[in-house]
């Protein structure tokens, strides 16, 4: 292990990491984001069930954010991943 070229193959990657991260967005994830902050908690849910929205959908709407931060999380590191590997391939070809 050479401390140095780890160093430098982390200031490679974290930028392009970060970007990655944030360029990951999910399908329809702004449009169901953008409509559970429009509720309001004593509203009738928009399943039609005739809940209050608190009573019926908030939960699976909060487990759907928990859901898409992991995924994102986990496409953030397959891609570091994968760039840190590519750099170092491209390290050792050179």
């Amino acid at each position: 292990m050479n401390p140095m070229r780890d160093v430098r193959l982390h200031d490679q990657i974290l930028p392009r990491a970060k970007r990655s991260f944030r360029s990951c967005d999910l399908p329809g994830h702004e449009e169901r984001l953008r409509a559970h902050e429009e509720r309001i908690h004593n509203h009738p849910c928009g399943c039609g069930s005739g809940k209050r929205y608190v009573d019926c959908c908030i939960d699976k709407i909060n487990q759907e954010q928990i859901e898409l931060r992991h995924r994102r999380r986990l496409a953030a590191r397959r891609r570091a991943r994968a760039s840190l590997t590519r750099g170092a391939a491209e390290e050792v070809a050179a």
